[in-house]
């Protein structure tokens, strides 16, 4: 799973253009600090095992893929944020449309759909998006998080 979590962080850092992520890891971090942020982290969630015969498995893998921004960085320096700031931010990441309606290619939803296969691993055209809020002790953050499957056939 680790190698298919660097494999996904890799993929996106290099079609994410023009969304000026400053941190990308693997797992979701407890901690975290305003300079990381926007942040993108996968994280591994689950792993299933389908025995074929003697010798190939079919792996299933679940993969959360998270983005944590801090809304206050859309208005500066401003004394009162809008409590919907970050939302479009992070709405457009995952699967944001331009004015003409056709797909913005530096969404991950777009990236994934068209890299669907990454070194014999194909992932699901079926994800999940949660939209959230992330509390610190002096702050509080907008995140998303997206939920993919990928599977495998590996040899024992």
């Amino acid at each position: 799973m680790n190698i298919i979590a660097d494999k996904l962080i890799e993929l996106l850092q290099k079609h994410l253009i023009g969304r000026n992520i400053r941190t990308y890891r693997i797992g979701n971090p407890t901690d975290v600090g305003k300079s990381q942020l926007p942040m993108l982290f996968v994280q591994a969630l689950e792993e299933r095992v389908t025995t074929l015969d003697t010798s190939h498995d079919i792996k299933e893998m679940d993969f959360q893929i998270g983005i944590i921004v801090d809304p206050a960085l859309e208005y500066g320096k401003a004394k009162r944020v809008p409590e919907n700031a970050g939302d479009r931010l992070l709405m457009e990441i995952v699967s944001g449309r331009n004015a003409d309606g056709t797909p913005m290619t530096n969404t991950i939803s777009y990236i994934l759909r068209n890299h669907w296969t990454m070194e014999g691993v194909s992932f699901y055209q079926q994800s999940r998006t949660v939209y959230g809020v992330r509390e610190e002790p002096n702050a509080f953050y907008k995140e998303v998080h997206f939920f993919i499957t990928a599977k495998c056939a590996v040899t024992s």
